[in-house]
């Protein structure tokens, strides 16, 4: 799943693992058929594109946060995903990241501001944020159920941050790989705090993204001009405080200007401040 370190590993670990990386440029054509819910899927030809890309000698890792879910939508599509990874990859082993659910709403939510988003928690809460998707003891029973326990790694984003040699050797180890000699220990983006998270949901007004489509310069999200600033190591000489449920609490943003907010988010939102772990789903065939 998303916010949970993926990027960190994406960039900064497996590139330096001898396996056969699969990342989103190399495999987007057969995963798209599988993560696009609305169409049937032609698993033989799904099969046949992967056969090309997929490695007999090595490891094959597969990296993709979609796996999990869509962020940004009200539907809970995981168990759909989840079958359709099933018949693809019948013997796949599985690494979890694991996040506190309060943590992990703030960053769907900053994610949401960082790709073109406007609205503010509340307004996010009614349009976009299922907070069933927070709750993963079902699905990680389906994950045990599909895979066996003996297949599924689980780290957390907390124990990254504390000690990487040792979670990057674990996963190593679990993927029957020997541990990278080098790897980048920066983080691979550098997080928004409060100040430039209000400073975007400001610029975003004038930018179409998918999550915008009321904006007048057509953009992709991801490459959003105050995006990629506020993401890059220049920020880190300013210093940032740390979002808050609170902080999200605070923002509001006239109703007749954008949404009209949910009535009932305060309340909801304060039932996934118990510590649930969260997982981010990598496949690895």
């Amino acid at each position: 799943m998303h916010k949970t370190g993926t990027t960190f590993l994406q960039w900064n670990v497996y590139p330096f693992l001898d396996v056969n990386y699969l990342w989103h440029f190399f495999y987007k054509s057969p995963f798209k058929d599988i993560l696009t819910l609305k169409k049937e899927v032609d698993y033989e030809k799904v099969r046949q594109k992967l056969s090309k890309i997929l490695s007999k000698d090595k490891v094959n890792i597969i990296s993709e946060e979609n796996i999990y879910t869509y962020q940004f939508t009200k539907e809970d599509d995981r168990f759909k995903r989840l079958e359709r990874m099933k018949k693809v990859f019948p013997k796949a082993r599985i690494i979890f990241g694991s996040r506190k659910a309060e943590d992990s709403f703030i960053s769907w939510y900053v994610e949401y501001v960082a790709v073109g988003g406007v609205l503010d928690y509340q307004g996010f809460l009614d349009k976009y944020m299922n907070l069933d998707k927070l709750d993963y003891e079902s699905y990680i029973k389906k994950l045990h159920e599909f895979y066996g326990k003996k297949n599924v790694f689980i780290y957390s984003i907390s124990e990254l941050r504390k000690d990487q040699d040792q979670v990057i050797k674990n996963i190593c180890n679990f993927i029957g790989v020997k541990p990278p000699e080098n790897y980048r220990r920066k983080p691979a983006r550098i997080g928004y705090g409060f100040g430039l998270l209000k400073l975007s949901l400001f610029l975003n007004r004038f930018f179409k993204t998918r999550v915008n489509k009321n904006g007048l310069i057509p953009c992709w999200g991801p490459i959003l001009p105050q995006n990629v600033v506020f993401h890059s190591s220049i920020v880190k000489y300013f210093p940032q405080k740390k979002i808050t449920i609170d902080d999200l609490i605070s923002l509001k943003i006239p109703e007749e200007e954008i949404i009209k907010p949910c009535k009932i988010a305060p309340a909801k939102l304060k039932e996934i401040k118990r510590d649930v772990p969260l997982f981010s789903v990598k496949g690895l065939v």
